[in-house]
């Protein structure tokens, strides 16, 4: 509750409600008389005075009673300039000291007077408490004022033009510069901090997939590969194959969902089945995909050509089947739109008992290619896949599609007649030489069809993509 008043009933009422309040609270304090202080409103309507109450600007203190009006009727207390400093304000007439005022000019420093009622200090209990506050500030010669300097920020007021400016000096601009920089180095402590509290609640979550909840129990590791691990699983009993695809980067990521997608879309007797695909969680951060599929307890097809484990050679008749059995897969996945781009022996699974082949690995496929870049308009030039079993055209980086599955088809087709795997072919050897060399040796098995297979092989690893063989043409055997 401030004490200031304007008119004397006013001030009358506030020594009434001051009382009031005092009988209320149920003290027995008493209004400390203070002389009456007439003070510039920061509320008035001329910017100048309310840009001047801003910049400390206030009314001298008047002891005289409040002047009125020619008219008669009561009005504010008058307002003006005080004394320069050693010049005492009050005490001797308004006139006076008015015109003393206008002779010298605004003040150096301005003294306001403000008493306020409320608990005080201490064991004083409540009352009033005086406060009396000294700002200083500086006419300069273009009629502006210069507000005291507060850590280096100077406040530069123009009455005439009516704007004020902010003026900062070097320590000013370097305190602000450091204390930037120390709200952004804080800044980035309490990300990092949060960062590393998300990272290690992750940690501390248990993985809920398949393989940690349970559902899958591993019994044997089947292999290792670039992209990936194959295990064997059981789940309720039946065998299944899970391979592991490590995600250290978001293209890995994607192959390994661009295969499962593949391996989705692909149902067919000739290509290994799909059954699920989901996300593994590392204890020490990072994820894994797992793609779960059938297993084909024969191994691949590099393996049984070469009697691993003990079996019997495959007859001419089973190398047939599974010749006719790989162009029908292979017909599917381009009419899927798929590009396998690494058809060789390893890739493709037999079945148990050597009942039937199926065509796996779609870890480089692409997808959704229309018929007319599979075959008359390829526009694929990325070189990947074996080097043995790549096609010319992949090789030299320019543009193929369908064709070099085929030629992919042709190198397993030597493969079968050969009974083991191709040999890195010589660097001073073309693949014309190279592929003749392969046919010869291929013809001390002596087979029935031996002579179609080789003529077979031969067209489909041709140099030429547009002079290939196709698989329409090699259904034909």
């Amino acid at each position: 509750f401030r004490a200031h008043a304007r008119l004397p009933r006013w001030r009358s009422w506030a020594a009434g409600m001051h009382s009031s309040i005092l009988a209320l609270v149920g003290t027995s304090a008493t209004v400390v008389p203070q002389p009456a202080v007439a003070v510039e409103s920061i509320l008035a309507k001329r910017s100048a005075e309310a840009m001047a109450a801003v910049f400390g600007v206030a009314a001298a203190v008047r002891t005289d009673a409040p002047r009125r009006h020619e008219d008669g009727k009561g009005g504010h207390a008058g307002a003006s300039w005080g004394a320069r400093r050693g010049v005492p304000s009050g005490g001797g007439g308004g006139a006076a000291a008015a015109a003393s005022a206008a002779a010298v000019g605004p003040p150096e420093t301005t003294t306001t007077t403000t008493m306020t009622w409320g608990p005080r200090g201490g064991l004083g209990g409540w009352g009033t408490t005086t406060e009396m506050t000294t700002r200083k500030r500086i006419r300069n010669e273009d009629g502006s004022y210069t507000s005291e300097s507060l850590m280096g920020v100077e406040l530069r007021h123009h009455p005439e033009k009516g704007t004020v400016s902010i003026e900062l000096s070097e320590a000013a601009v370097l305190m602000l510069y450091f204390s930037g920089i120390a709200v952004l180095i804080s800044g980035i402590s309490l990300g990092c901090c949060l960062w590393q509290r998300n990272v290690q609640k992750k940690k501390d979550e248990a993985c809920e997939c398949p393989c940690c909840s349970g559902l899958y129990r591993e019994r044997d590791k089947l292999g290792t590969g670039g992209f990936g691990e194959a295990a064997l699983v059981h789940r309720a009993g039946k065998p299944y194959v899970v391979k592991t695809i490590a995600c250290r980067s978001v293209n890995q990521a994607n192959q390994a969902l661009l295969e499962a997608a593949c391996l989705q879309r692909l149902r067919h007797p000739g290509v290994v089945r799909f059954d699920e695909v989901f996300l593994h969680r590392h204890e020490r951060g990072g994820c894994s995909a797992v793609i779960v599929m059938e297993f084909c307890a024969g191994g691949d097809l590099n393996d049984r050509l070469e009697c691993s484990r003990g079996e019997a050679p495959l007859t001419e008749r089973q190398h047939i089947s599974y010749l006719e059995q790989l162009v029908a897969a292979l017909k599917h996945v381009h009419a899927a739109g798929i590009l396998h781009r690494d058809m060789k022996s390893s890739n493709v699974l037999v079945t148990k008992n050597d009942k039937h082949v199926k065509l796996a690995d779609f870890g480089l496929s692409t997808l959704g290619l229309t018929p007319r870049r599979l075959t008359t308009s390829p526009r694929r030039m990325s070189r990947c896949g074996t080097a043995m079993y790549m096609a010319p055209e992949v090789a030299h980086r320019k543009p193929y599609g369908a064709a070099s599955d085929i030629y992919g088809l042709g190198c397993v087709l030597l493969e079968l007649l050969l009974r083991h795997q191709l040999r890195e072919r010589l660097p001073e050897e073309t693949r014309n030489e190279y592929t003749q060399l392969m046919l010869d040796e291929s013809r001390k098995h002596a087979w029935e069809a031996s002579a179609i297979c080789a003529d077979l092989a031969w067209r489909l690893l041709d140099v030429n993509p547009k002079t290939r063989a196709t698989l329409a043409e090699a259904a034909t055997i």
